[in-house]
């Protein structure tokens, strides 16, 4: 996106209109893709969202070397028209982008963890560390590579994105030939009316509807709208508190590079520790997750507004701000991972596009809550008041999960609904992954807690199993 600044270098209009049309699209239409995911194929749905989503990027990426090197022989009306277009593709991309997302993070991980606690939460942590990885450096190599030749860079992404289709698929084509359940269809939650619905893809407002009720009945509500209102904060390493860091003449462009790098570190610090706490008898995931978004907290109460009890221009406030910043990483992305386990553990695979598709709009929502306050009090020097904003609602974050953890401690009787499963054979001879339960009274399945083996095909049910210990389990909670 920072590539448009270079073809409207008088106005940050387009840029700003870019950012707005993308989140846009994100908000509304964030149930509509999980819907999506709920309702169609594993295997097809992966490879046709990930090759939308390549071929968007790249037919993105040419219009925007098209502009680059022909705009100034363009009329203002084609320039904008070449414009309008690529945001239509980049918006094309992101939607592809949150529905393999999804289907990634909240199904296929699950079943290829064989609903286990301990590889969930490894994998989890594992793909969040990739994450991280690819975000600290994918900037710095576009950001070097664009210094020496834009129009070779874009032309780089371009291709990038057409030619890692070709790795991308048979890589996906292996795993879904290692995890034999996950061509086995999803299990409709019994006669639950909040089951996704195929007919309510006609109208974008009726699927919004239907996967906010299927949020708002889940026992992963509460700690969804903690995660999303965590987007809000402007405590972060954007372009805003950058813009007041640089301002205060406190530190360099260099300094604050390095100061990325360790709050990239810390982030991946998080993502080791965590596992382990979660698999932590004394902790569990629940807990986890109260103690990593308390420790987000105490991190900003250092950072934001207390830091600024003194002058803004003051040495000592910038460095609370940078140091509180940094240190906070380690909160947030330990509970981004409790966070995700949660929600895959507690959300039904039925419905867990559609929920997962409502927090993704909540996120967004709450992104585009960053962005009006830095328009509320655009100067450097009023960054003190979008600082007490953030501290307050990362302060709300933190209630609400604490009312989750409380709310799941005295009700012992929630279970988590990923499992357990079984492997079955239907009455049409096909095989099907089933609840325990439910496969014990049609089929003569083993009681829940075994693993299960029909026609060759393993499946281990029991959420809480691990290597060593297994003495833990969501009741002490």
């Amino acid at each position: 996106m920072v590539f448009i600044y270079y073809i409207f270098p008088t106005s940050l209009m387009p840029l700003a209109i870019a950012g707005i049309a993308q989140t846009a699209v994100s908000i509304f239409l964030g149930p509509q893709t999980g819907s999506f995911v709920d309702n169609h194929a594993r295997l097809p749905l992966m490879m046709w969202s990930i090759f939308i989503q390549n071929m968007a990027t790249v037919v993105s990426a040419l219009l925007f070397f098209i502009l680059q090197r022909k705009a100034h022989l363009m009329t203002v009306p084609a320039i904008w028209g070449l414009y309008i277009a690529t945001l239509v593709f980049g918006s094309i991309a992101v939607l592809s982008a949150n529905v393999s997302t999804i289907a990634m993070e909240k199904d296929w991980v699950i079943v290829g963890s064989a609903h286990s606690r301990y590889a969930l939460s490894n994998l989890n942590s594992a793909m969040k560390r990739i994450d991280l990885f690819c975000k600290l450096v994918a900037p710095i190599v576009v950001g070097a590579m664009a210094v020496w030749d834009r129009e070779a860079t874009v032309l780089l992404i371009a291709a990038w994105n057409g030619l890692s289709w070709f790795l991308e698929y048979p890589l996906m084509k292996k795993v879904y030939s290692a995890v034999p359940p996950l061509a086995l269809p999803r299990q409709p939650v019994g006669n639950n009316s909040t089951s996704s619905k195929p007919e309510s893809h006609c109208n974008c407002f009726a699927t919004f509807r239907s996967g906010l009720r299927q949020w708002l009945a889940s026992d992963a509500c509460l700690p969804s709208l903690a995660y999303s209102l965590l987007y809000a904060n402007v405590i972060t390493f954007g372009g805003t508190m950058l813009a007041f860091v640089l301002w205060s003449n406190v530190t360099n462009e260099l300094a604050v590079a390095l100061l990325r790098a360790a709050s990239a570190a810390t982030g991946l610090l998080a993502t080791y520790v965590t596992p382990c706490w979660i698999e932590s008898p004394r902790m569990g995931l629940g807990r986890t997750a109260f103690v990593t978004i308390w420790l987000q907290f105490a991190c900003m109460f250092v950072a934001g507004p207390w830091a600024f009890s003194y002058p803004v221009d003051s040495t000592q406030c910038v460095l609370l701000l940078l140091v509180g910043c940094v240190l906070s990483r380690f909160g947030l992305y330990g509970y981004d991972i409790c966070e995700t386990q949660i929600m895959q553990e507690r959300v039904h695979a039925s419905v867990a596009g559609a929920v997962n598709g409502v927090q993704s709009s909540l996120c967004n929502v709450f992104y585009v809550v960053g962005f009006l306050l830095n328009v509320i009090y655009p100067k450097p020097e009023d960054f003190i008041w979008p600082a007490l904003v953030s501290a307050a609602l990362v302060l709300l974050a933190a209630l609400v999960q604490s009312l989750d953890f409380c709310r799941y401690n005295s009700h012992t009787s929630v279970q988590p609904a990923i499992g357990p499963y079984v492997v079955v054979e239907s009455e049409a001879g096909s095989l099907e992954l089933v609840e325990a339960k439910n496969a014990s009274q049609s089929s003569g399945a083993t009681q829940a807690g075994s693993a299960t083996t029909t026609k060759g095909l393993a499946v281990d049910v029991d959420l809480d199993s691990e290597p060593e210990d297994n003495s833990h389990d969501d009741h002490r909670f």
